[in-house]
C-alpha cells in the first residue's frame, strides 16, 4: 500500500448483527485500489475504531496504528471477547491484543483525542453503546504510552449504534472536545441529541 490509506477493519455479516467478521481491508487513494490485509486476532461486529499512536508495549517508535475495540465476536466465541482491544501496525503489518476495555460494549463508538490531563499526548476514546439490550453511557480512553484504560465521566444520555467525532469545542475553539452524536436508547428509538466531552476540564 502507497501513502495514507483508509482502513475498514471487521464488520458484520449480513442482515445478522451478531455474525461477525476479521477481515481487513486498506484502500489507497494514491494508487485507487483496495487490498486484503492480515486478519483481526479476533472478529469484531459493530466495534469502534480509530487512528492513534501505536502503543509502547508494541513499538517503541512513533508511528500511527488502527485500533479496533469491541464488537459483537464470531460463532461460539465467548462473551468476553465483546471488550477485545487490538492494534494494527501497518509497517510490519501485524495485529498485537491490548488491554480490554473495562465495560463488554457492542455498537459502541471510538474517536483519537488528546489523553486527559495529558493533552501533548493522543488516546483512543470508546463511548455508549450496549450490553445485554441495555444502552450504556460509559466512556473509557486508551493511553498508548501508558498501555491503559481509564474510565471517565459518563455520557449525559446514555446510546448505542451512535457516530463519534473529534472537534473543537463549542464554547471553547482553543479546546479539543468528543463529540457522542446521535444513536438510539435501548428501545431503539432515536436519540437525537449530541453531547461534547471536553477533554481539558
Amino acid at each position: 500500500m502507497t501513502g495514507t490509506c483508509v482502513y475498514a477493519s471487521g464488520g458484520s455479516v449480513g442482515l445478522n448483527l451478531a455474525g461477525s467478521t476479521n477481515m481487513v481491508e486498506a484502500y489507497s487513494p494514491a494508487t485507487n485500489r483496495w487490498a486484503t490485509l492480515r486478519s483481526l486476532p479476533t472478529s469484531h461486529g459493530a466495534g469502534a475504531g480509530a487512528a492513534v499512536p501505536c502503543p509502547h508495549a508494541v513499538l517503541s517508535q512513533q508511528q500511527t496504528c488502527v485500533y479496533v475495540a469491541g464488537g459483537f465476536p464470531g460463532p461460539a466465541q465467548p462473551e468476553e471477547n465483546h471488550r477485545k482491544v487490538e492494534a494494527y501496525y501497518p509497517g510490519a503489518n501485524v495485529w498485537a491484543t491490548l488491554p480490554s476495555l473495562l465495560t463488554i460494549r457492542t455498537l459502541l463508538a471510538g474517536a483519537a483525542a488528546p489523553c486527559p490531563a495529558r493533552p501533548a499526548e493522543t488516546c483512543f476514546y470508546t463511548f455508549g453503546g450496549t450490553a445485554s439490550g441495555v444502552s450504556l453511557d460509559t466512556v473509557e480512553s486508551y493511553n498508548p504510552l501508558d498501555n491503559v484504560w481509564s474510565t471517565l465521566p459518563s455520557l449525559p444520555t446514555a446510546r448505542s449504534s451512535l457516530a463519534g467525532a473529534t472537534a473543537p469545542c463549542p464554547a471553547n475553539l482553543n479546546r479539543t472536545c468528543v463529540y457522542a452524536i446521535g444513536g438510539t436508547d435501548a428501545g431503539g428509538n432515536p436519540v437525537p441529541t449530541v453531547e461534547a466531552f471536553d477533554i481539558e476540564r
